[in-house]
């Protein structure tokens, strides 16, 4: 492992998870700044803890596999780590934590792109499509998209601490 690679990940993940927790505290905020921020973070500290296993930098945004690359001891103790910081009120069953990481990776390229998901819908389509969703009981499955921002804070926590304890040695 690159010592210097790896706090050199950790040091730009930190920052944009603080910058991101900036953006959530300001009243007038109204993007999806922040949680780009922190899709973005979960990214490098997944390629940084791959890095600090194998020595490999990976490239791209699949998230379930850069996941898979870590040792099957290190993803259980990342997810009970996720799931000690918070406690029921995140999902991080075997099952779902597959889903949450092909979701954020899925949402790192959609979410910058937003109005592509509306591109061939009228504005009068657009303006009830919320509504009607609203009405329809707001059902996370219907969503156009999906954040999972617990589950997604505790995966930064656990992979920054683990980040933190590999370089502290």
């Amino acid at each position: 492992m690159s010592d210097l690679r790896v706090k050199l990940m950790l040091r730009e993940a930190t920052l944009y998870m603080d910058d991101a927790e900036y953006l959530r505290g300001r009243l007038d905020s109204q993007s999806n700044g922040a949680y780009l921020l922190d899709v973005f973070a979960l990214e490098i500290l997944l390629k940084c803890s791959v890095v600090i296993e194998t020595g490999k930098l990976e490239r791209g945004h699949d998230y379930v596999q850069l996941f898979l690359k870590l040792d099957r001891g290190t993803r259980e103790a990342l997810i009970q780590a996720a799931g000690s910081r918070m406690g029921p009120i995140a999902d991080y069953t075997d099952t779902y934590w597959l889903l949450a990481l092909a979701l954020y990776g899925s949402n790192f390229s959609s979410m910058r792109y937003p109005y592509e998901a509306y591109g061939s819908m009228s504005e009068a389509d657009y303006r009830r499509l919320g509504p009607e969703w609203i009405e329809r009981g707001a059902l996370v499955e219907e969503a156009t998209f999906d954040f999972r921002p617990l589950e997604l804070h505790g995966l930064l926590h656990a992979l920054s601490s683990y980040a933190a304890e590999k370089i502290a040695g």
